[in-house]
Parts: structure tokens; C-alpha cells; sequence
């Protein structure tokens, strides 16, 4: 089918890419032994011999120009010259790989996203409903006191939804054939894809709910106890342990974002913050 000979042609091109990092390095180790043993014996005759395959890009070659007969050969395109990329697009069948429908890893993926976002929309609801109910003790809620962590909840909510949005952006660029890397002038081997920024939306966003759904039941219903009540403001309600909850936000978001990833290196996160 066209789809195995465009992954064919994807293969023959990291084959290639391989052998030239390869032969690049097979080159710089003997001019480093030719410079440290003063001599010309490394380049001109031990590289030669030992560069006989890794040199050797005509098989790369040969083996493209096999794939592009055998697609020129299709009913599609009826002996046109056309690359499988092309011949893909003709068919209709021009969304990316990772994201095209009818693979397995797509549709779990998918199905995996839409459980995740039903999952959310039913904790936004609980969050909702728990704002709505009285607390417990109403006479001693206090409602500037439990309004203000907020500005940090939603600075810290304000980074899946980021997250959310480029992963948006970028499957639906995918679907459409937009080559998004080329346009924002993206390194090619970065390997950050549609999937990386849905995954850590989801967990940013998962244990953003969990805490702020803490809060709210700490607070209004006081499961905990008070830590240091009295701190002098003439707040019935008052408690130190009521600043974990952003505080913990904050720290799970900071280290996410600071963790190392060996998919998102640091340099692509700093593109992203610019």
C-alpha cells in the first residue's frame, strides 16, 4: 500500500542519515590519529578500507528509486512521477502516521483523550456543586479568606491550558498536511509531538482538580485540623495548612516543568516560552 511505501521511504532516509553521521565520524577519528601521530596513513589508507560501506550511498540510492518505480507503477498514478508522499496526498490519504485513523495506537490514544476529557468535565461539575453548598459553620466562612489562593490556582491552571493549546493546534495541523515544524522554523530530529503535550496537559490538569477539589472540602467542611488559628486578622477560620493547597499546585508545576524529559529538552521548552 501507499502507507508502506512512504514508511519504506521514511526507513531509507534515517538508513541514510545514519550512515552519513556514521561516516562523518569514521573520517574525523582518523584525521584525530593522523594529527596525533603526525602522519597521512589514517585518511589515506586505513579511512578507504575501513569507508567501504559506511561511504557507500549509492544502495540508498538504488533502493529509493525501487520505491518510487513500484509507486509509479500503481493504478493511481498511472506511470506519473510521484514520491509515496505525493501519492498519499493524491489519495487522499495525507495525514500524518501517528495521527491518521484506522491505526490502533490512534484510536487508543484517542479514546484515551476523550475518557480523560469526560473524566474532567465530570470534576469541573463537582467543583461546581461543592462551591454551591453550604458550608459547614456557616457563620465562620469566610469568603475573601477562601478566595484568596486563588491567583495562584490559576496561574498554575494557566499551564495545562497551554499545553492543551498547542496540543490542539498541533493535531489539528497534522490532520490538515500543515507542516507546522517548517513554518516556525522547528528543528527537524526534535521528536515533541502532538502526544507529549496531551499527556502532560493531563497530568497537570488531573492533579490541578484533585488539589483544588481538596480545598473546597477542606475548607468549607473542615476535614482537617487548624494549624496556628491565630494569626491576629480575626479570621475564625484560619489555618497554615490551608496554603498547601497552591503551594502544592505550584511545586507539582515546577517540576514538571523543570524535570528532564528525553523527548522535550530544555532548548525546545525555551522556544516554546518564547
Amino acid at each position: 500500500s501507499l502507507d508502506a511505501f512512504d514508511y519504506l521511504t521514511e526507513g531509507v532516509g534515517r538508513w541514510r542519515s545514519f550512515a552519513e553521521v556514521n561516516y562523518a565520524a569514521l573520517i574525523r577519528l582518523w584525521q584525530t590519529y593522523d594529527t596525533k601521530l603526525e602522519t597521512d596513513e589514517g585518511v589515506n589508507i586505513y579511512l578507504p578500507l575501513s569507508a567501504e560501506l559506511l561511504g557507500d550511498m549509492d544502495r540508498f540510492d538504488a533502493l529509493e528509486f525501487e520505491i518510487k518505480a513500484a509507486v509509479r507503477s500503481s493504478p493511481l498514478l498511472r506511470g506519473l512521477e510521484a514520491t509515496p508522499r505525493v501519492a498519499r496526498l493524491i489519495a487522499g490519504l495525507g495525514v500524518a502516521h501517528k495521527t491518521a485513523p484506522g491505526n490502533q495506537s490512534f484510536d487508543r490514544s484517542i479514546f484515551a483523550l476523550g475518557f480523560f476529557l469526560g473524566i474532567c468535565a465530570l470534576a469541573l461539575l463537582i467543583t461546581v456543586v461543592l462551591c454551591h453548598l453550604p458550608a459547614r459553620k456557616p457563620e465562620t466562612f469566610n469568603t475573601a479568606y477562601f478566595l484568596a489562593p486563588l491567583g495562584v490556582f490559576r496561574l498554575t491552571l494557566s499551564v495545562p491550558l497551554v499545553y492543551w493549546s498547542i496540543g490542539v493546534t498541533t493535531w489539528v495541523c497534522d490532520r490538515k498536511c500543515i507542516n507546522y515544524m517548517w513554518l516556525l522554523g522547528i528543528d527537524p530530529r526534535c521528536q515533541v509531538s502532538t502526544g507529549f503535550f496531551f499527556r502532560r496537559a493531563a497530568l497537570l490538569t488531573a492533579c490541578w482538580m484533585l488539589i483544588f477539589i481538596c480545598y473546597i472540602l477542606d475548607y468549607k467542611w473542615m476535614l482537617l485540623p487548624r494549624v496556628k488559628a491565630e494569626d491576629g486578622l480575626g479570621v475564625p477560620r484560619g489555618s497554615v495548612h490551608y496554603l498547601t493547597y497552591p503551594v502544592a499546585t505550584l511545586v507539582i508545576t515546577l517540576c514538571v516543568e523543570v524535570g528532564p524529559s528525553r523527548i522535550c529538552r530544555y532548548i525546545y521548552r525555551w522556544g516554546v516560552l518564547r
